[in-house]
């Protein structure tokens, strides 16, 4: 995109909606939640110029809110469950950004979602 907002480049083309993107540290990959083929949203991860994007999470469960961390060895999201419009458990989760070793973080009914933050001292 050009400063003037003019110029937009679609870097996903997905037929499904795309939405929470977020850089990676060394800003060569952007992470995001995509919902395509009315599955429910799941986070994948891309190249920044849009090439070789792949789906890192899976299942029923709703995956949104990806973040990098600081060193870019790991992304966090946020995994809950539905029962129509409520939303009955949610719990943080990490892996890779390759998709591997993915860990759940919190064992809680509700949970804000995540946020890195700088050590300090």
């Amino acid at each position: 995109m050009d400063a003037d907002g003019t110029g937009l480049t679609d870097l996903t083309k997905s037929p499904g909606e795309d939405y929470a993107p977020v850089w990676s540290p060394d800003g060569k990959q952007i992470a995001f939640v995509s919902k395509r083929n009315d599955e429910t949203p799941q986070i994948y991860v891309m190249n920044s110029d849009g090439s070789d994007q792949a789906r890192l999470t899976s299942g029923k469960q709703y995956n949104d809110s990806p973040d990098w961390s600081p060193d870019g060895s790991t992304i966090v999201w946020q995994q809950f469950e539905r029962k129509g419009f409520i939303v009955t458990t949610t719990d943080i989760w990490a892996m890779k950004p390759d998709g591997t070793a993915p860990r759940q973080l919190t064992h809680a009914s509700i949970v804000d979602p995540e946020f890195w933050t700088a050590e300090t001292g």
